[in-house]
């Protein structure tokens, strides 16, 4: 067929017979549904690959949706972009889609689906997915991904209008006046239950990304903008290759990793093993021993090494530490409460700001990095004396809100 720009498709697809009734058109010629349940049958590992024949139009493929249920497949391919996705398994030990290969996700947006869509620009995928490719932007979409996922690599940006929405603003004791609501997700993230790797090579915008379980890697070439990286286990490594930023007070990019409950040793508690900005840090909050609903639960999780190149501005750092009166670090603090005491306590083993460490000049807020035990601290080329018997409470920049702080 011809899309509605003039190109010419071809649809191939392996183990399975594609016919007429999985397509449903506008009167205009876009795609609006494919149907993969309309007499298709794959067989399991089936690939569905879209080709486009360049004939006077852009040489993309537009869908506004995909749904399939009771089907394990191999590889979905599209050129263009894909409103949302949604897929169930036949068989749950395996992966429900081995690899999603599309050009961008939402950047058409909820006009290129079929009137009356439940939750356009959301996808709802039953199962795990071994490997996702965005080509170019995720544009205002939801990926909802019940298993594991493999790993997702993102060319462009990933953009929402709000990574946090009023609930777990609130959790963190945030003001929420003018936040986007609407779920564990704003308006644009990834929710999973486990990731194994996320590369984004642009910035994350607005959105955030969100796993149960372990991330193990995260990587951002450009900057996170009032976006949020959660974990509910461990995240192997952070690295942000810009910034970590927001422009809004009331809503500062996060970063946060619960890692695991009740470890058997010091080793086994780090929730993050390396953390790397090559920018700045600014009104941003990085949460260790905090779940992926940013609820504190582990006392005993840790950090290993975070270096900034970077300054640090207005952004906290607690490692097994709450804000237990909602002022903000650095007053008031609390170790996350433990049900059953061990020796194991929660710490940072290395800190390295090349830049300065400063507040704001405004009253009435504080910021800090705290933790039960800071092992090593560098700031500005200069190394902190830290005590090694008691804990450590010193007032650091110009701003007398910030502080970096220890809790027995």
């Amino acid at each position: 067929f011809r899309d509605a720009d003039g190109d010419e498709i071809i649809v191939k697809a392996q183990g399975g017979r594609v016919n007429a009734d999985m397509f449903t058109f506008s009167p205009t010629g876009d795609l609006l549904l494919v149907d993969l349940n309309a007499g298709w049958n794959p067989k399991p590992g089936a690939n569905l690959v879209f080709f486009v024949k360049q004939s006077g139009g852009d040489g993309l493929l537009n869908i506004g949706a995909i749904t399939g249920s009771e089907m394990n497949l191999g590889k979905i391919s599209i050129t263009g972009d894909i409103g949302q996705i949604d897929l169930t398994p036949l068989n749950l030990l395996k992966p429900v889609l081995k690899q999603l290969v599309v050009g961008s996700f939402g950047m058409m947006g909820a006009a290129n689906q079929i009137p009356g869509t439940i939750d356009p620009l959301v996808s709802e995928i039953a199962g795990s997915v071994s490997r996702i490719q965005v080509q170019r932007n995720i544009q205002l979409a939801s990926l909802r991904i019940d298993g594991k996922l493999g790993s997702i690599t993102i060319g462009g940006e990933f953009n929402g209008t709000g990574a946090l929405d009023s609930a777990q603003l609130a959790s963190l004791g945030l003001a929420t006046a003018g936040v986007a609501g609407g779920g564990t997700l704003a308006n644009s993230g990834l929710n999973a239950g486990s990731i194994g790797n996320l590369n984004i090579k642009q910035s994350l915008n607005n959105a955030a990304v969100q796993s149960g379980g372990n991330i193990g890697s995260a990587s951002v070439s450009g900057s996170i903008n009032k976006g949020a990286i959660v974990a509910g286990g461990k995240i192997g490594v952070v690295k942000v290759f810009q910034s970590i930023t927001s422009d809004d007070l009331n809503a500062p990019s996060v970063i946060a990793a619960r890692g695991r409950l009740e470890p058997k040793n010091a080793g086994a508690a780090i929730a993050i093993n390396s953390f790397i900005v090559r920018g700045e840090v600014r009104n941003a909050e990085i949460l260790i021993g905090y779940d992926s609903t940013f609820a504190a639960v582990n006392p005993d999780a840790g950090l290993g090494t975070i270096t900034v190149k970077g300054n640090w501005t207005a952004s906290s750092l607690a490692v097994g530490i709450e804000d237990g009166m909602d002022d903000g670090f650095g007053q008031n603090d609390t170790i996350i409460p433990e049900a059953a005491p061990d020796s194991i306590f929660a710490r940072i083993a290395n800190i390295v700001i090349g830049g300065t460490v400063t507040g704001t000049v405004a009253g009435g807020d504080s910021f800090a990095i705290t933790a039960q035990r800071i092992f090593n601290a560098k700031i500005g080329g200069i190394k902190l004396a830290l005590d090694k018997l008691l804990p450590d409470d010193l007032l650091l920049g110009g701003t007398t809100d910030f502080r970096l702080k220890e809790i027995s």
